[in-house]
């Protein structure tokens, strides 16, 4: 049996991916959407690891150069992102594909830890 997963692409995504298949040409629907152009792999799909390589050489590029930043942090981010913007931790977990609620409810623990900050309330006292 083959597993579906499926990703939602938004019109601001969907633009630069319709960019990229025209500049690649006509494709067949079974073959990958991104494939690698290495001698012994061209056309097969990108492993997690060229996609890692690829997010880390990009962060270094725009001068983020740090062990602490990759592409799963990155994903951090976007789960983060979500819930700021008003996203249930339900669509968050659907998202972020967590099979247990209590993976996404750690995200939701951080930014409450980030805006209720002792840190915060500190520096609102010593402007007082």
């Amino acid at each position: 049996m083959i597993k579906m997963i499926f990703v939602l692409l938004t019109s601001v995504v969907l633009k630069p991916i319709n960019d990229y298949l025209a500049a690649r040409g006509s494709v067949k629907d079974e073959e990958p959407l991104f494939i690698s152009l290495r001698h012994r792999a061209t056309g097969d799909r990108l492993t997690i690891r060229t996609i890692s390589y690829f997010v880390k050489t990009l962060l270094r590029s725009i001068g983020l150069n740090t062990p602490r930043l990759s592409a799963h942090s990155c994903r951090h981010t976007c789960i983060t992102m979500a819930l700021n913007a008003g996203a249930t931790l339900q669509e968050v977990q659907a998202m972020a594909r967590h099979k247990s609620i209590t993976t996404t409810q750690i995200y939701a623990h951080n930014i409450d830890r980030i805006a209720n900050s002792a840190e915060r309330k500190l520096d609102n006292y010593l402007v007082l």
